[in-house]
């Protein structure tokens, strides 16, 4: 399980890398294209607000396994290492954390469909359907949730391998 998570949120941080130098290129061409042609894509607001959500949510299971998630620590800095409380306390919050990814996974997955269902398109140019952004972020939230359920199976196991950091359980 720690292999296969690990894998999928390096390929989701590969995507998120992907999609900045793709918003990269897209804000590029729009600067040539307004000072050189004065024309415009019309659609460079659309679609790096859709590449930001979109490497937000792919890059957060390898933020997550590489320790680099913004974590409240006071409390388990506290508590010896590796000891049953220290374990239990990551149990607790990998758990809690697992259930809001759920909960806006279950969202994103509803509204995947009735936009697929209904064939909702954006109200720009483009006319982008709206499921395919959200999909992505659908992504993101089961990638980030399965680095939850590997850190969760982690703490609860006998002897986790590197039990003075709480992401070591995805090493």
């Amino acid at each position: 399980m720690k292999r296969i998570s690990s894998l999928l949120a390096t390929a989701g941080a590969c995507a998120a890398v992907g999609t900045v130098f793709a918003m990269v290129g897209l804000i590029l061409t729009e600067i040539l294209l307004r000072n050189v042609f004065a024309t415009s894509t019309f659609i460079v607001d659309e679609y790096v607000g859709y590449g930001v959500a979109a490497s937000t949510f792919m890059a957060a299971a390898a933020a997550l396994r590489d320790g680099k998630m913004i974590r409240i620590t006071w409390l388990l800095d506290k508590l010896p290492a590796g000891s049953l409380a220290a374990r239990l306390l990551d149990a607790v919050s990998a758990l809690v954390a697992l259930s809001v990814t759920g909960f806006a996974a279950a969202y994103f997955c509803r509204s995947v469909l009735r936009h697929l269902e209904r064939g909702s398109t954006s109200d720009t140019v483009a006319q982008t359907p709206l499921w395919l952004p959200e999909a992505v972020v659908l992504l993101g939230l089961f990638l980030l949730g399965l680095q939850l359920l590997t850190i969760l199976v982690g703490a609860l196991s006998p002897r986790p391998a590197r039990p003075d950091r709480p992401a070591a359980y995805l090493e």
